[in-house]
């Protein structure tokens, strides 16, 4: 009975060391807001506290991918990089770059990350949806000297004038 419980566990632990699932990383990154047009500012941090093993003061470059492209590739877009505090916690600002609108995959380049991660560096940390740029507007401001003012001044004058000159309204 005892062996049978061995031989149970031995084989249900080489079952499920067989059945580990890579997962992409266990670093994320939370965008607020998470989409945005070409030039509009974002903000990210690294999700939870002390999210990261790397040492504060690190920088870790950070790139946008076309959904379903690989990375590294000639597709990818610097975006800027995400500072690394002295908690662990990773936060960043940007702009969100010109491009085609969709969805795009963000990873970080991080060295420090590597043991943690299946021996990458280039780790996928999130989503985010670039929108449709809007129109270009008119930005300057209608004239406080519009035509109209000046017309309807003018036929109030002629009418003043008929007025005075015939002395008075006709009924």
């Amino acid at each position: 009975m005892m062996r049978q419980l061995a031989v149970s566990l031995v084989a249900a632990s080489v079952l499920v060391s067989g059945a580990v699932v890579i997962v992409r990383a266990a670093l994320f990154l939370e965008f607020q807001p998470g989409d945005g047009a070409p030039g509009s500012r974002v903000m990210a941090r690294t999700s939870g506290s002390g999210a990261t093993l790397v040492a504060g003061g690190s920088s870790l470059p950070m790139w946008f991918v076309p959904s379903g492209h690989e990375f590294p590739g000639s597709d990818a877009i610097p975006v800027g990089t995400v500072e690394i505090d002295k908690a662990g916690n990773g936060h960043t600002t940007f702009s969100v770059p010109e491009a085609r609108p969709g969805v795009f995959d963000v990873y970080l380049h991080c060295e420090p990350c590597a043991p943690f991660s299946g021996g990458r560096t280039d780790i996928w940390v999130g989503e985010f949806v670039i929108l449709v740029a809007p129109p270009p507007t008119d930005a300057t401001p209608a004239s406080r000297n519009a035509p109209w003012p000046a017309a309807l001044a003018i036929v109030f004058l002629v009418a003043t004038a008929v007025v005075m000159r015939f002395g008075r309204f006709v009924r």
